[in-house]
């Protein structure tokens, strides 16, 4: 079904954040979101530059985009530049945020990551064929019969920021655990194509993962929804998110299955996050 929200969004512009009502965003849903665990993200003050020599970066995990809640702390922090050298991030931590400035010396697109970060571990219970999290839906006590793993929460979060023209080397598959990659560049959408998305995981296509859209100042909406729209992979691995108007948006999905070998919990719960601009 197809559904069109007003709402009041904020977006951030050279450092500055402006609040602004808007009409209509358009997407395909497979279901209504209304409720959503701690999310990771990675937002640069700027998402495309002409001659600035860097951009400032925070990163936290959030209920509410973009309000930083619970610092993200992570060893992998980096700065991916246009040629693909990975550069380790010097991170500044608050209680609320970790912060961080990406300098870009080069022209082309960068990607700015947290890197996979290993978490809480807690107790995963199968229902119905599919893993989820005991506690999660209200009740604690798994079902008569059910099985249970523990896991550990695996995150990751990333955004891409051009400095002129834009290049694509870093836009692609790494090949480590959950990811959404564009299938267009993510610093040049168009509303009416949408951004087009690959789930991989360890590099091969996800089918039938649901990808959870955000936009930025929900916290403001009189209805109080914090979702914007579900879409679900098809068999490829690939969905495209329409959003209808500009702002700044986040896509995140949960993907459960078996830990590798010498892992410390027998499952793992990966989360992946990726921030992006839809411009005017």
């Amino acid at each position: 079904m197809e559904r069109t929200l007003a709402t009041r969004h904020t977006i951030r512009r050279g450092g500055r954040t402006v609040r602004a009502l808007a009409a209509g965003l358009a997407l395909t849903v497979a279901a209504p979101v209304v409720v959503q665990a701690h999310t990771p993200y990675v937002l640069p003050n700027q998402f495309t530059v002409t001659k600035r020599d860097h951009v400032t970066v925070e990163s936290s995990f959030t209920e509410d985009f973009f309000t930083p809640d619970v610092v993200l702390r992570s060893d992998a922090f980096a700065v991916v530049t246009p040629s693909g050298e990975e550069r380790k991030a010097e991170v500044t931590y608050l209680k609320d945020v970790a912060l961080f400035e990406a300098a870009l010396p080069e022209a082309g697109t960068y990607r700015l990551t947290t890197g996979e970060r290993l978490g809480q571990k807690g107790k995963v219970v199968k229902i119905d064929g599919r893993w989820q999290v005991l506690g999660e839906n209200g009740d604690k006590t798994p079902p008569a019969g059910a099985e249970v793993q523990e896991y550990q929460s695996v995150t990751r979060a990333d955004a891409y920021v051009t400095k002129g023209a834009a290049s694509t080397k870093v836009v692609a598959p790494t090949g480590h655990g959950l990811e959404f990659v564009p299938q267009s560049h993510p610093n040049q959408i168009d509303r009416q194509a949408g951004l087009a998305v690959q789930a991989l995981f360890d590099g091969k296509p996800l089918a039938g993962q649901t990808l959870t859209l955000y936009r930025a100042g929900t916290a403001y909406d009189p209805a109080g929804e914090k979702g914007v729209a579900t879409v679900t992979t098809a068999a490829d691995g690939r969905a495209t998110l329409r959003p209808d108007q500009a702002g700044l948006y986040l896509v995140m999905g949960r993907y459960r299955t078996e830990a590798p070998a010498g892992a410390e919990t027998p499952m793992r719960s990966y989360t992946y996050a990726l921030t992006f601009e839809v411009p005017k």
